[in-house]
């Protein structure tokens, strides 16, 4: 089995909010399901998270 599970899980809360967006920009088709697992969703303005997982 291969990817990432929590993805960020090890990164501050600044710092996960600038890799959601990083996310985002690239684009790529499992995009948006990367930042729903990560606790973000897309808005007209970019990312907002809305649940800050404690893992």
């Amino acid at each position: 089995m291969k990817g990432k599970y929590k993805i960020g899980q090890h990164i501050q809360k600044n710092e996960r909010i600038k890799l959601a967006q990083k996310i985002l920009e690239h684009n790529s088709k499992t995009a948006k399901e990367t930042l729903k697992t990560m606790g973000f969703e897309v808005t007209d303005k970019g990312v907002r998270m809305t649940e800050d997982p404690s893992w």
